[in-house]
């Protein structure tokens, strides 16, 4: 564990993530803002971010809802958004690994955290992509 973390730090990934990290929590916070001014219950935004996990789906879903447009339709919107993760899931299906932590692994699944797997030249790099992921969850 300690040569991954010192392969990190070489590769200058944790400052990377970090930024995007950074990035992604203003992100977050805009959401929650946009949401709570729509007039939404604060458990809305939040359970979509826990649950959701792919910010162009909660903004439609949120700005839908906004508008008078039902929950079933919002929801269908967002899938349609979210179908673009297909192909990345299917790029990354070596790295997600078997068993029941790869359907984690699916869950923390998003734009950067692909780039940033498919970016990578070692396996451990290539891990960074769940360290990432975890912490674009808990920033959101």
């Amino acid at each position: 564990m300690r040569s991954g973390i010192s392969a990190l730090k070489k590769n200058k990934v944790l400052s990377s993530i970090a930024l995007v990290c950074l990035a992604d929590g203003v992100v977050g916070v805009s959401y929650g803002a946009v949401s709570v001014a729509a007039g939404l219950e604060l458990w809305l935004p939040l359970t979509l971010a826990i649950l959701v996990l792919a910010g162009a789906s909660e903004f439609l879903f949120v700005g839908i809802l906004a508008a008078g447009g039902s929950p079933l339709m919002a929801a269908l919107a967002g899938l349609l958004v979210n179908i673009r993760l297909l192909p990345f899931g299917l790029s990354v299906q070596q790295q997600l690994g078997s068993g029941p932590l790869s359907y984690f692994g699916c869950h923390l699944l998003n734009d950067e955290s692909v780039v940033f797997a498919v970016s990578q030249s070692c396996p451990v790099l290539r891990s960074a992509k769940v360290l990432f992921g975890s912490v674009v969850w808990v920033s959101c």
